[in-house]
């Protein structure tokens, strides 16, 4: 039982790890993200209440993006992809900018929404997700999506820990909730 849990938010990449390098590009990672997606997909049908966010790499629309995926009851509700990149990862992945707004990924018989702007209903809130730098950005997606409506902000991060780098990243959470 979820004990009170309305949503479960695990980090950046969370399905492959953050550290798979090289190996993002290869067809059998890209696969397996999927296929444990699936599990995961199947595993929530018997959580009605609780939504689970997971970070996997994504291959559509000929470019491979670092998404989140949002599951509940048995479905990927929408999946937003990191937009701004570090240098390190502009390697393996692309921006989603090449998109387009109205974007889809066809999974499971179902076209799920894939955009940085979505918003989720849950229960009594709406919430939006963007991954990791999408924070530190000087336009952070979360400013949009609370102005648009969300009262909950999730930012799953895959953030190297660096001496002094907790403090930095918790007043950058800080400033941004402040702010929106």
């Amino acid at each position: 039982e979820g004990m009170g849990a309305e949503v479960l938010c695990f980090p950046e990449l969370s399905i492959t790890g953050s550290s798979c390098g090289d190996l993002f590009q290869q067809q059998q990672l890209l696969d397996e993200a999927l296929s444990a997606l699936l599990r995961i997909m199947e595993f929530s049908r018997n959580l009605p209440e609780i939504t689970v966010i997971v970070g996997l790499p994504l291959a559509t629309h000929d470019v491979l993006l670092n998404c989140a995926a949002v599951v509940t009851q048995g479905k990927v509700r929408g999946l937003v992809p990191k937009t701004y990149l570090t240098n390190r990862e502009k390697r393996w992945f692309s921006t989603p900018s090449i998109l387009g707004a109205e974007a889809t990924f066809h999974f499971c018989g179902e076209s799920v929404p894939l955009g940085t702007n979505i918003l989720f209903k849950q229960g009594d809130f709406t919430f939006g997700v963007e991954i990791g730098e999408d924070l530190w950005s000087p336009l952070p997606p979360s400013s949009e999506m609370a102005i648009q409506g969300a009262s909950v902000l999730f930012a799953p991060s895959a953030f190297q820990s660096l001496a002094g780098s907790y403090d930095y990243l918790r007043n950058l959470v800080l400033g941004q909730s402040a702010r929106t």
